[in-house]
C-alpha cells in the first residue's frame, strides 16, 4: 500500500546555516532538511508498520557522508521533528517491546530506535538536530509559558505528519502532561516493573543525554560571551521543561519524579499507556489496530477487558519464557538484594544522580529556583532514609559533578551540625574543613544523625582529596580525631523497641566504616607527604 498523500515536487526548505564557531568546537555535524521523496519513503514505512525498514532508511540518510574525508563533511539530511518523535515512541511503546504477539519474534525496532537517537545526540547535537522541538508534550503545552506563536510553530504541518495511532494518540508525547510524568513513571518501573524499565531506561538515557549535552554547550557559550548572553541559557531544553509554578505542583514535583521508587508516598506517577503492564495487549471494543498487526496477530480472539487476575509484567519473569517446567541451577538463583535495588539498581540510581546534578547546575546559574530551596527539597526527600540509602547520595562512585557534591554536602552538614560552627563556601578549602566541619558532632544525640555526619564528612573529605585540596598537617589529624571522639560521646543508642535491632547494628557498622575512612585518608595524605 502506498501513501495517499499527494506528492509535492516543490517541497523544499531553507538549509540550516553552517555551525557557528562554538558549535564547531563541539565537533557537531551540520544537517539540512531531507528531500521530500526520502521523507515519503520513511513515512510510508512507519505508516505501514514497518518500523525496522523505516529506521534503516532514517539512519542511512542522516549519517550518509559523515565519514567522507576532508575539511568540510557533507551535511546530514534530517527528517522533520515529528519523525524523531515517532522514533522515541518506538523505544518504549509496549506493543513493540513487552507485549509480544503469538508466533512472532521480538521486534528489533526499539533497540534500533535507541541507537539512532543516541547517535543523533552525540554526532549532530541537540542544537543542529532541533531537539528542542522534539521534547514537547501535546497535552501539556501552555500558551502562558511558550506563547501562542511558538505553539503554532511547533505544530506539525500536513507534510510532516505521520498517520496512525503510534504517531498520534498513542504517541509518548500525547499521553502525558509533561516530561516529569515520564521521568516519574520510568523510575517507578525501575523498582516495581523491571521488564518495563528495560525500555524506559533507554528513553531516560536519551532524554538526559539531550538535556546535559544541550546545557553543557550553552553554558560554555554563555561563559565565553559573558552575562549579556543569559538568553542562551534560558533557551536550553532543560530550562524549557521546568515548571513555572512553585510548591507541590512545581519544583517539588520535579524532585519527587526523580526520586520516585513506587513507595506509598510516590504513587502519583501512573502508566503512560493503558494496559502497559500487561504481557499481551488485550483487544477492546472500538480499539483500532496499530498498523494492522493487532487485527492479524491479536492474542485474544474474544473482545474483553483484562481481569485483575491476568498475568502482568509486575513479575521478574522473562516474557519470552512460556514454559514453566525449566530446571534451575545455582546460576539462576536471584542475586542478593543490595541497597541500590530500592532505587532500581545501579543504572537507575546513576541516572537519578545525573538529574539531581543537572537541576543543581541550573539553579546555580539562576535558571531554576534558589539553590538553597532546591537543596532543602533534596534534604527533605532523603533525610528520613535509612543510613544505607542515605549514604548512596554521597557515594563518590556514582556520577555527580564536583560542584554539586561540594555544595550539597556542605548544605547537609549545616542541617546536622550546630549552625554557629558551620559556614558554607563554594570554594572548598582545607581550613574550612578543619575549622568548621571535622571536629564537631551532630546537633542532636540521635545515633542516626551522628552517623550521617560521619558519612557526609567522609564524602566531603574524599572529594577534596580527589581534587588535591588536602595536605597533611597536625591540625587536620587533630580535627579528625576530635570529631570522631565527639560524635562517639554524644550519640545515644535508641531505646529498645523504638528501632529494630538489625537497623541499629547496620547504622553502627556504616558509621564505623565512615570514621575509619576519615582516619585512613589522613594516613594516606601523611604517607604521601613523607614519601615526597
Amino acid at each position: 500500500m502506498t501513501s495517499s498523500r499527494p506528492r509535492q515536487q516543490q517541497h523544499q526548505r531553507t538549509p540550516s546555516p553552517p555551525p557557528d564557531k562554538d558549535q564547531q568546537l563541539w565537533f557537531y555535524q551540520s544537517v539540512m532538511p531531507l528531500q521530500y521523496n526520502l521523507v515519503e519513503r520513511i513515512r510510508v514505512a512507519f505508516e505501514e508498520n514497518l518500523p525496522e525498514q523505516g529506521l534503516e532508511i532514517f539512519d542511512s540518510v542522516v549519517f550518509s557522508g559523515f565519514s567522507t574525508p576532508g575539511e568540510q563533511p557533507t551535511p546530514g539530511l534530517m527528517p522533520p521533528p515529528t519523525f524523531l518523535r515517532f522514533v522515541i515512541t518506538l523505544m518504549a511503546h509496549p506493543f513493540h517491546t513487552t507485549q509480544l504477539r503469538k508466533g512472532m519474534l521480538p521486534s528489533k525496532a526499539p533497540i534500533a530506535a535507541y541507537m539512532l537517537v543516541h547517535r543523533i545526540i552525540k554526532i549532530i547535537g541537540p542544537v543542529n538536530a532541533s531537539l528542542d522541538k522534539i521534547w514537547v508534550f501535546d497535552r501539556g503545552r501552555r500558551s502562558v509559558r511558550r506563547g501562542n506563536r511558538e505553539n503554532r510553530e511547533l505544530s506539525p504541518s500536513a507534510d510532516d505528519a505521520i498517520s496512525g495511532e503510534l504517531a498520534n494518540e498513542e504517541s509518548l508525547f500525547s499521553r502525558v502532561e509533561d516530561v516529569w510524568d515520564v521521568v516519574g513513571w520510568a523510575f517507578t518501573c525501575s523498582v516495581l516493573h523491571p521488564a518495563r524499565w528495560t525500555w524506559w531506561g533507554n528513553v531516560l538515557e536519551c532524554l538526559l543525554l539531550t538535556l546535559e549535552t544541550d546545557w553543557d554547550y550553552r553554558r560554555e557559550k554563555y561563559k565565553n560571551a559573558g552575562e549579556k548572553a543569559e538568553r542562551v541559557l534560558r533557551e536550553s531544553i532543560a530550562v524549557k521543561m521546568l515548571p513555572e509554578t512553585r510548591g507541590t505542583g512545581g519544583y517539588r514535583r520535579v524532585v519527587r519524579a526523580i526520586l520516585a521508587n513506587g513507595s506509598a508516598k510516590a504513587q502519583e506517577f501512573h502508566p503512560v499507556w493503558e494496559d502497559e503492564l500487561f504481557a499481551h495487549r488485550p483487544k477492546k471494543k472500538g480499539q483500532r489496530t496499530l498498523g494492522g498487526f493487532m487485527g492479524e496477530f491479536g492474542d485474544d480472539e474474544e473482545t474483553k477487558t483484562p481481569k485483575k487476575t491476568d498475568k502482568t509484567l509486575d513479575e521478574n519473569d522473562d516474557p519470552l519464557d512460556e514454559d514453566d517446567d525449566i530446571d534451575i541451577d545455582m546460576s539462576d538463583a536471584p542475586p542478593t538484594p543490595s541497597t541500590y535495588d530500592s532505587w532500581g539498581g545501579v543504572t537507575a540510581f546513576s541516572l537519578r544522580q545525573r538529574f539531581l546534578t543537572l537541576l543543581s547546575d541550573l539553579s546555580t546559574h539562576g535558571q531554576f529556583i534558589a539553590t538553597e530551596d532546591l537543596y532543602l527539597e533534596y534534604k527533605n526527600n532523603i533525610s528520613h532514609l535509612p543510613l544505607s540509602s542515605f549514604s548512596l547520595f554521597f557515594n563518590t562512585l556514582t556520577p555527580a559533578g564536583p560542584d554539586y557534591r561540594g555544595l550539597f554536602t556542605q548544605f547537609i552538614l549545616e542541617q546536622h551540625l550546630s549552625t554557629s560552627r558551620t559556614r558554607r563556601d563554594s570554594a572548598l578549602t582545607q581550613d574550612l574543613l578543619v575549622r568548621h566541619y571535622l571536629p564537631y558532632p551532630a546537633n542532636t544525640m540521635a545515633l542516626l544523625d551522628n552517623a550521617k555526619v560521619a558519612v557526609v564528612l567522609e564524602a566531603l573529605m574524599r572529594l577534596m582529596l580527589k581534587c588535591e585540596y588536602i595536605v597533611y598537617t597536625p591540625e587536620l589529624d587533630a580535627a579528625v580525631e576530635a570529631g570522631i571522639a565527639a560524635r562517639a560521646k554524644k550519640a545515644k543508642t535508641p531505646a529498645r523497641g523504638k528501632v529494630p535491632p538489625e537497623e541499629v547494628l547496620a547504622t553502627k557498622l556504616l558509621w564505623n566504616v565512615a570514621e575509619e575512612s576519615l582516619r585512613m585518608m589522613v594516613r594516606m595524605v601523611k604517607a604521601k607527604e613523607v614519601k615526597a
